[in-house]
């Protein structure tokens, strides 16, 4: 399996938050980029600036062969899933990430995943992986090293004004679940609902 790594494109796109962020990274007595293992820690919100960084530390300055395990909604966007295989991201799917350890690559993995970069208010540096542990079987199955991390500031770039909690106990929300259930109409009609409330 070709895994798709753009070393000057990660560089790039990584100078742009570093113009503003001075990251830190602790612990590189820790890797060995001769050993593949599997790279495992938490997602901070949106994670935008954690995985590129990280990635570019690793690729580019430890030559650490990594791939990121991405959730399955980043491939369904054209543009976007171009940019992220050139970070050297595949889909999160057992059977592939199966074959890419036993190319030796190194994995990435962040069992919080989308529920996790869409953290809600009072849920900075939280875990939220519920019970996704695959990866702990797969490292067993391969006899890779687990390498946990811990990205701190993250969470502390947004500050939320309007969170998933706050979305679903609108009226808005309820009106438009009622329509789809079927359990009761909205007064203009339940295919106005959105629009009605969020962009007239």
């Amino acid at each position: 399996m070709q895994v798709e790594h753009d070393a000057k494109w990660i560089k790039r796109l990584t100078a742009l938050s570093k113009r503003y962020f001075t990251p830190t990274f602790l612990g590189e007595q820790y890797i060995d980029a001769a050993k593949p293992a599997m790279y495992v820690g938490n997602h901070s919100i949106y994670g935008i600036f954690d995985s590129p960084m990280l990635i570019d530390y690793l690729y580019n300055q430890h030559k650490v062969a990594i791939v990121s395990l991405a959730d399955h909604s980043h491939f369904y966007v054209p543009v976007w899933r171009n940019i992220v295989k050139k970070f050297g991201a595949v889909d999160g799917v057992k059977e592939q990430v199966r074959v890419l350890m036993q190319q030796g690559y190194s994995i990435l993995v962040f069992p919080g995943g989308g529920r996790e970069v869409l953290k809600r208010k009072g849920e900075a540096y939280q875990l939220i992986w519920k019970q996704r542990y695959g990866f702990l079987k797969l490292a067993q199955e391969f006899n890779y090293d687990i390498i946990p991390f811990a990205a701190l500031g993250g969470d502390e770039i947004f500050e939320l004004g309007f969170d998933a909690n706050r979305l679903i106990q609108s009226q808005a929300f309820q009106q438009s679940k009622d329509c789809a259930t079927g359990s009761a109409a909205a007064p203009w009609g339940c295919n106005s609902v959105i629009t009605e409330k969020y962009y007239s």
